[in-house]
C-alpha cells in the first residue's frame, strides 16, 4: 500500500472522527437548550401557581402575560394565567380566551380545567352549570393530579354544592402526598355552611380544625395562615387574627390580599390594642408601597389604609397617582 493511500485513509478516518464529533456536540447543545427551557417553563409555572395560591392576581396576570409568549404551547402555564386574569378584573377576556382553549384543543386535560377556573369567579346559572361540567370532565382526564382534584373541590364550593365538599375532601385526601390545598377548601366550605348556609358552630369549629392541619401538613401554605385570620377578623377576634395573618405576609410579601387582610385586622383593633402595633403595621404598608407601586388595585388598597391611618398626605399623593394613571391610558 502506498504511503498516499495510507494518508488518504488517515484523512478520511480523522474526517469521519470529527464530522461524528461536530454531530454528537450539535446534538448535545441543542439537548442542553431542550433541558434549560423545559426547566425554565416549569419555573414558570410554578411562578404563577405559586402567586395564584398566594392571591397575587394581579401581579401574575402582568406577570403572566410576559410568560405566556415565551412558552406559547404550554397549556399548564396558560391555565394559571388565565386563571389569575380572571380574578384581576379581566373576567370578559378571560372567559373569552378560556373558550377558544377549550375550542383548540378540546382533548387536553388542561383546556377543560383552564374553563372551569375562569368560570368560577362568574354568578350565573350558565356559568355554573358550564364549570361544573368542565371540572368533572378535567377530573377525568386526570382523576389523580393535585390541581386537579383540588379545582374540583373549589368548582364544588363556587357553584353552590359546598355541602358535597368536606366528604369529596375526605374521600380523596389520601390519594395526594400533601392535601394541605384540599384542607384549605373543606375549610371554605364548613366555614361557609356554618356561618352563611346555617349556624352551627360545630361546623365553624371543624373549618379551624382543618386550616390548623393543612398548616401542619404543609408550614409553607399562605391560605391556611390567611383564611384563618380572616375568620378570626370577622368573628370579631382581630388580636387573634393578627399573628397568623403576619405569617402569611412574611409567606408572601407580594399578596395585595395577604397584606390588606392583615390591615384590616390592625384596623378593627380597639384603639388601646393599636399603638403597640401601629409601626409595624406602618412600615408594611410603606413596603408595600414600594413593591407594587405602579399596580391600581394595589395603590387602590394602600390609599384607603393611609386614610385608615390618619396618613392624608399620602393618601392625596396616591389618589393623584392613581388619577394621572387613568388619564394616560
Amino acid at each position: 500500500m502506498s504511503i498516499d493511500s495510507i494518508r488518504s485513509r488517515h484523512s478520511l478516518s480523522w474526517l469521519v472522527l470529527v464530522l461524528g464529533l461536530s454531530i454528537a456536540a450539535i446534538m448535545g447543545v441543542k439537548r442542553y437548550l431542550a433541558l434549560r427551557h423545559e426547566a425554565e417553563l416549569q419555573a414558570a409555572i410554578r411562578q404563577l401557581r405559586s402567586e395564584f395560591f398566594a392571591e397575587d392576581y394581579e401581579g401574575a396576570a402582568l406577570e403572566g402575560e410576559k410568560l405566556i409568549k415565551q412558552f406559547a404551547a404550554s397549556s399548564e402555564l396558560k391555565a394559571w394565567y388565565l386563571s389569575c386574569l380572571a380574578r384581576s378584573d379581566e373576567r370578559a377576556e378571560a372567559r373569552k380566551l378560556a373558550t377558544e382553549v377549550v375550542r383548540s384543543h378540546p382533548n387536553d386535560p388542561w383546556s377543560w380545567f383552564t374553563l372551569a377556573s375562569v368560570l368560577n369567579v362568574e354568578n350565573s346559572q350558565d356559568s355554573q352549570a358550564q364549570a361544573l361540567a368542565a371540572s368533572e370532565k378535567a377530573l377525568a382526564l386526570m382523576p389523580r393530579h393535585p390541581d386537579f382534584l383540588w379545582l374540583r373541590a373549589e368548582t364544588l364550593f363556587f357553584q353552590g354544592r359546598a355541602e358535597e365538599v368536606p366528604a369529596f375532601v375526605d374521600r380523596h385526601r389520601t390519594d395526594l402526598q400533601s392535601p394541605a390545598e384540599l384542607l384549605v377548601v373543606k375549610a371554605r366550605a364548613l366555614e361557609y355552611l356554618g356561618t352563611r348556609a346555617r349556624p352551627d358552630q360545630s361546623k365553624v369549629a371543624a373549618a379551624y380544625a382543618a386550616l390548623e392541619e393543612a398548616r401542619r401538613i404543609d408550614p409553607q401554605n399562605f391560605e391556611a395562615y390567611n383564611l384563618a385570620g380572616v375568620y378570626l377578623t370577622h368573628e370579631g377576634l382581630p388580636a387573634d387574627a393578627i399573628p397568623l395573618l403576619e405569617r402569611a405576609v412574611r409567606l408572601q410579601p407580594s399578596s395585595l390580599s395577604g397584606h390588606w387582610n392583615y390591615w384590616r385586622a390592625f384596623n378593627a383593633l380597639a384603639p388601646t390594642q393599636k399603638s403597640a402595633r401601629e409601626a409595624a403595621v406602618r412600615a408594611d404598608v410603606d413596603s408595600m408601597l414600594e413593591r407594587g407601586g405602579s399596580r391600581p388595585k394595589t395603590l387602590s388598597f394602600i390609599a384607603f389604609q393611609y386614610g385608615e391611618m390618619g396618613e392624608l398626605s399620602k393618601q392625596r399623593m396616591i389618589g393623584d397617582r392613581l388619577h394621572v394613571s387613568g388619564a394616560s391610558r
